[in-house]
């Protein structure tokens, strides 16, 4: 029989710039007798002329010969471009009819692209210009490669600079050439002839375009334009003792207008500079009216920002409102007894802003002080003022009343005992009345949860040095006990409440 001819394997992979690929032909079988196969070269997504030189020809096996190569020439450009290929058919027609091609006769060529398109981002992340210089350039440059045409978007926004005030507002789209590493973004400063300490704004890159789908930004998609007086010479000290300060803050949060609150409420961003996700869509979709809702507080530039500070406890207070009614209403829908409510649903949607916001401050802080703080704080608050406060104005307000029809029908008149109780021989008069029901179960419960939870504290710092935080074992150690100790609470107390012990 005629011997195989194939080969040796179906793909090949080929760097651009290697100027040529090899492709090995083995014959098998019977090697006694001369063979003869032709090649031709077939575009694929790579195209002939552009990405290779297209080949053909003839293989002429010599008696006892067992591989022999075809080499394709690979053409190199400086386009930055996806992987393309290319295939090599092997075929008897023409031959003398002593090859037999039942295995691998087609191979396939990989062209693995070696031009970078590189990453785009600022030279430096922050820069300080004087308000009579009246333009400040921002160069934007790619690193790590030049090939292809690359486009990305950029745009000013306010941090304690306001735009129109001390700069004009700027955006646009930078679009690098092939080859062209550095661009530059020309932002103009007003100056208004008022002394003032250090302002300053950002100008963001975002929505990265390029010949590849996986591009980055580099280090820094954000530089911060630092604006300062140059009024009198004299004041020169105060405007460093502000840059000093300025950059202690690590860049103001606040916004210095309505405009940028609710520009900042509606826009999209991703993280770290990149275009935003379908997840961050999605939050956003969903957050946007609590958004637009807070971005009604006045800026903190404010009042020094005690104007913020109380419209911002207002909102909060309004807000916890809407969520503990509408738990409320939810428990009784769903049939649970309004303790067994109070301690899931109300406490859950009121205290979950404390738990992210004592997650946060562990992150932040060197030390568990401000966490821990801000639980015992946020509880102090709602222990003394929560329940202090609405019952010293019931009090009052009956007082001033006196006990109506309702509140005879409740708790006894003259009439005879009232549904709930018999407070009428105390309190003819009428007084503000709040059952105990198995509220003392409940803070018993409480406080040996509350007991056991400190004591915990105490041997993480004797025994790992640290409140929060340490190995990984006993991290997720206490974390999981933290967890049971509360499921334990609602547990006992939802037992109590429906009279189970």
């Amino acid at each position: 029989a005629a011997p195989q001819v194939y080969f040796e394997a179906e793909a090949y992979c080929v760097l651009e710039s290697a100027g040529h690929v090899e492709l090995g032909v083995a014959r098998a079988g019977d090697l006694s007798g001369p063979s003869e196969v032709a090649w031709r070269t077939r575009a694929g997504t790579a195209a002939e002329g552009e990405d290779y030189r297209a080949g053909a020809g003839t293989l002429m096996f010599a008696p006892g010969e067992g591989r022999l190569t075809i080499k394709v020439e690979i053409l190199d450009d400086d386009d930055c471009e996806e992987d393309e290929s290319f295939f090599v058919d092997l075929s008897a027609e023409g031959g003398s009819g002593n090859a037999r091609l039942d295995l691998c006769a087609q191979a396939e060529v990989i062209i693995i692209d070696d031009d970078e398109p590189g990453e785009v981002g600022f030279e430096v992340e922050a820069v300080t210009v004087k308000e009579n210089e009246k333009v400040c350039t921002l160069s934007v440059r790619r690193f790590h490669g030049g090939s292809g045409r690359v486009a990305v978007r950029y745009q000013t926004m306010d941090k304690t600079a306001v735009a129109g005030k001390d700069y004009e507002r700027a955006e646009g789209v930078l679009e690098f050439e092939n080859g062209e590493v550095k661009k530059t973004i020309q932002i103009k400063i007003l100056d208004n002839k008022e002394y003032e300490k250090l302002e300053c704004f950002k100008v963001k890159l975002m929505d990265l375009r390029g010949p590849r789908k996986d591009m980055h930004f580099a280090e820094h998609a954000e530089c911060v334009v630092n604006i300062v007086d140059d009024d009198d010479m004299n004041k020169m000290v105060t405007n460093v003792t502000a840059l000093v300060n300025f950059y202690m803050k690590d860049y103001s949060l606040g916004s210095g207008s309505y405009a940028s609150q609710f520009r900042e409420a509606l826009s999209v961003e991703g993280e770290d500079g990149e275009p935003p996700s379908k997840m961050n869509y999605f939050m956003h979709a969903i957050s946007v009216p609590w958004k637009l809702l807070f971005a009604t507080i006045p800026p903190a530039e404010w009042g020094g920002g005690w104007v913020c500070f109380w419209c911002s406890l207002a909102w909060i207070g309004a807000v916890t409102l809407i969520v503990g009614d509408l738990a409320s209403l939810f428990g009784c829908v769903i049939g649970l007894k309004s303790s067994v409510t109070a301690i899931t649903i109300v406490a859950l949607g009121t205290s979950l802003p404390d738990t992210f916001a004592s997650m946060a401050a562990a992150k932040m802080d060197r030390s568990a002080d401000a966490a821990v703080g801000n639980v015992t704080g946020s509880n102090s608050v709602n222990v003394f003022l929560g329940i202090g406060l609405p019952w010293t104005i019931a009090a009052i307000y009956w007082h001033q009343t006196g006990a109506t029809e309702e509140w005879q029908e409740r708790y006894g008149g003259p009439n005879g005992p009232g549904t709930d109780l018999d407070l009428h021989s105390s309190y003819p008069g009428g007084a503000f009345a709040v059952p105990a029901g198995s509220l003392g179960f409940s803070v018993t419960i409480f406080s040996v949860c509350a007991c056991l939870c400190l004591g915990l504290l105490l041997a993480r710092r004797k025994f790992l040095g640290c409140e929060l935080g340490g190995p990984e074992t006993p991290k997720r150690l206490s974390g999981g006990l933290l967890v049971g100790l509360w499921i334990f609470y609602v547990l006992m107390s939802t037992l109590k409440a429906y009279e189970l012990i």
